[in-house]
């Protein structure tokens, strides 16, 4: 079987204290730190990240790499982007390049906000702060 990576940047990080996130590392493996091509925003009280071709636009986050693929549709619905929620969806889950440390790429699964944002929301510092 191939490797399958997740990239996550937000609630699903390592301590974050979410049920779907203790999942998440009882199902994968935690590669470590990395980051992706991209914009972070608040969205209410939880980050949204939208593609980005500009090299200076990084966000940062964790790299795991899931045991199998069966929790796929566990986090589709937790981003709400499953097959029983209807479409628009928040989120869409695409595949990202991921630089980790020493320059190494990996192509992984990362949920990418699909709602227009607010330009005033932005996270500058491409980390999301967990309150």
């Amino acid at each position: 079987m191939k490797d399958c990576y997740l990239f996550v940047y937000g609630t699903l990080m390592h301590g974050s204290g979410h049920l779907v996130q203790q999942q998440l590392h009882d199902s994968s493996e935690l590669i470590g730190s990395g980051w992706i091509s991209g914009q972070l925003y608040q969205i209410h009280d939880y980050p949204g990240v939208i593609e980005s071709v500009s090299v200076n636009d990084k966000v940062y986050g964790e790299l795991y790499r899931l045991k199998d693929q069966t929790l796929l549709p566990l986090l589709d619905d937790y981003e709400a982007c499953g097959s029983t929620f209807p479409e628009p969806h928040e989120y869409l889950r695409k595949t990202v390049n991921v630089t980790v440390s020493g320059g190494r790429k990996v192509q992984a699964w990362a949920y990418i906000y699909n709602y227009p944002v607010n330009p005033a929301k932005r996270i500058l510092s491409g980390r999301f702060e967990q309150c």
